[in-house]
């Protein structure tokens, strides 16, 4: 995953966009989420610069990231 894609869980999602509903990536194993570090329970992701959140755009979800 780029390291400005990231997983979010829904309860991140829901304070970041309280007024829309999150769309699924269907058969996603889930992970961890890039902006709180709780179990993302799958299929959420957002766009976001890795300087502004926990994540940094490294670790398990960005393995396969480029530098």
């Amino acid at each position: 995953m780029s390291g400005w894609t990231h997983r979010i869980c829904g309860e991140c999602y829901g304070k970041k966009h309280p007024e829309r509903m999150p769309v699924r990536v269907l058969g996603d194993p889930g992970g961890v989420c890039c902006f709180c570090g709780k179990d993302a329970g799958g299929g959420i992701f957002v766009r976001a610069d890795p300087r502004t959140i926990n994540c940094k755009g490294k670790g398990p979800e960005h393995e396969d990231s480029e530098p």
